[in-house]
């Protein structure tokens, strides 16, 4: 607001409706006001001024709590190496307990238990069948090798040192220099 004491003397300028306002000063000095730009900038200058000092007064004084220099950039230390072993074998222990959890939460059955158990029904050193699948015209036999791997086989296929000449419905002929056997399910 302006001080009581400065009146305003009418207007001054181009056809003095669209002039500026002048303003007297007691002593009858006429005062001309300040371009508005200057008042604008001044009042934003002010408000930035104000606003700055809030954040001073609002934020909390520095501690040091690292023993570092103030304005020192602190860095992160590197993860100890053995950090993500650790954590890989916690979660690949964690998944293998899971799934003996899921394993041990139903027991099988006497009558599968009893099915898959039984004893001395293969011979383990020698070449067994384990079964026979597929159409008549496109069988395939799963074949026990004896270094305990399996392997599914087609009429052709020479396993072991052995060829499949045969696949029946409950047997499959082999042959290898000029011995066969015939594999029969247990």
């Amino acid at each position: 607001p302006r001080p009581g004491s400065v009146g305003t003397a009418g207007l001054v300028g181009a056809g003095s409706q669209t002039g500026e306002p002048v303003v007297a000063s007691p002593d009858g000095a006429i005062l001309r006001p300040r371009p508005r730009a200057n008042v604008a900038r001044e009042i934003t200058d002010r408000a930035e001024a104000d606003r700055l000092a809030l954040i001073e007064a609002v934020r909390p004084a520095p501690t040091d709590l690292t023993g570092e220099a103030p304005g020192t950039i602190l860095r992160p230390r590197p993860r100890p190496a053995e950090l993500l072993a650790a954590a890989r074998a916690a979660a690949a222990q964690e998944q293998i307990e899971r799934v003996q959890r899921e394993n041990n939460s139903t027991p099988p059955t006497p009558v599968v238990e009893d099915n898959v158990t039984e004893r001395q029904q293969i011979a383990l050193d020698q070449i067994s069948l384990i079964g026979i699948f597929g159409t008549e015209d496109a069988r395939r036999a799963m074949l026990r090798l004896p270094s305990g791997s399996f392997e599914s086989v087609v009429r052709g296929t020479v396993v072991d040192g052995w060829r499949v000449l045969a696949i029946g419905r409950d047997n499959v002929r082999i042959s290898r220099a000029g011995e066969t056997l015939v594999l029969s399910r247990p």
